[in-house]
């Protein structure tokens, strides 16, 4: 006889007996990060994941369907034309309007400048005609990975994928110039790259450039965020 398979369906109270073991476990690793046994901010990373950015299977959500949290302050810690941080030390405006979930996630704590040194002419594969990468640089693709591609759509039809990664290391401002891209970090971007990429839930062979803040100016804001949801977690328990 075959059994075909069923489930159960995790009751309300379930789904507070996670909640309550995940205030545990955030809080006791809140501790040892003090006491500088940081490899536990991963851990930490883990379970604000599964808090608050598991899409429709969010544990906090589940408990408290009308959950709003606090927003951001104007507090920084770097604030030039393009570039600012927020104070991670102040990061919640309690006195502020409170947010649904998914606005409370996209909201910015840095916006970082990246620059890329890149050459300012590039030449076709098929027609051979050089094209001026510093006036269409926006008209083109700069991809990072073990190499330094430019992709672009030459005036003959041809797709061009040009590896400048050896005209990059020449320090020649005659060849090369200075391009700019502002990157923008939200709470959501330095959880799920804490927890997906740095070994909070996986380990990536490979971090995308855009997520090298995420981790390393992140882990402040990752402590931050997880003694606020902690009080949250409390609060909504009574």
């Amino acid at each position: 006889m075959e059994i075909e398979q069923f489930s159960f369906k995790r009751s309300e109270r379930g789904y507070r007996e996670q909640l309550q073991e995940c205030a545990e476990i955030i809080g006791n690793s809140i501790v040892l990060v003090g006491e500088g046994k940081k490899s536990f901010r991963k851990v930490i990373a883990s379970q604000l994941r599964l808090l608050l950015c598991d899409k429709e299977n969010s544990l906090l959500p589940k408990c408290d369907k009308n959950i709003k949290l606090a927003p951001v302050s104007n507090n920084y810690l770097l604030n030039d034309e393009d570039q600012q941080m927020l104070n991670y030390t102040m990061l919640f405006n309690r006195e502020g309007i409170y947010l649904e979930l998914d606005d409370w996630l996209d909201q910015v704590v840095m916006r970082l400048r990246n620059s890329f040194t890149i050459p300012k002419k590039v030449k076709c594969k098929k027609c051979q005609d050089e094209t001026d990468v510093e006036s269409k640089h926006e008209e083109m693709k700069l991809c990072i990975n073990d190499k330094v591609l430019i992709q672009y759509n030459c005036h003959c039809g041809k797709r061009n994928n040009v590896d400048v990664s050896d005209e990059i290391e020449q320090d020649d401002k005659e060849t090369n110039f200075i391009f700019y891209k502002i990157n923008e970090h939200t709470i959501r971007s330095i959880i799920r790259t804490y927890a997906d990429r740095n070994g909070g839930a996986h380990v990536d062979k490979s971090i995308p450039y855009v997520n090298f803040a995420d981790i390393h100016l992140g882990r402040r804001y990752i402590d931050a965020i997880a003694n606020y949801i902690l009080g949250a977690i409390t609060y909504s328990k009574k």
